[in-house]
């Protein structure tokens, strides 16, 4: 996982989120990480968003609405998924970048 998230967001990122949290985020998240094109799929499924979009205020309002519904507070949400929506967030901001060139 820490080399995918580190190719997805740069360099400095597969460090960040190698080892013991790797393992975590894999189990906890129900997200499976074996290649990057799964792990953004995976990622744009989790946000409830097409793959081709590129806007960021859509991408933004997708991960408003999900945060809502997986924030630690609420009785449905958790703090793994909330993690893990937040990595989404970044992983799918990137991917949206890059393509816009």
């Amino acid at each position: 996982l820490g080399d995918i998230v580190g190719g997805l967001l740069g360099a400095g990122a597969g460090a960040f989120f190698g080892g013991k949290m790797a393992e975590q985020l894999t189990k906890n998240l129900l997200i499976n990480f074996s290649s990057p094109s799964s792990a953004l799929r995976d990622c744009y499924e989790m946000m409830d968003i097409a793959s081709d979009v590129v806007d960021e205020r859509a991408i933004k309002k997708a991960y408003r609405r999900k945060s809502l519904e997986f924030h630690p507070d609420k009785p449905s949400g958790s703090e793994s998924r909330m993690t893990g929506l937040n990595i989404c967030y970044d992983v799918v901001s990137v991917a949206a970048k890059r393509r816009q060139g």
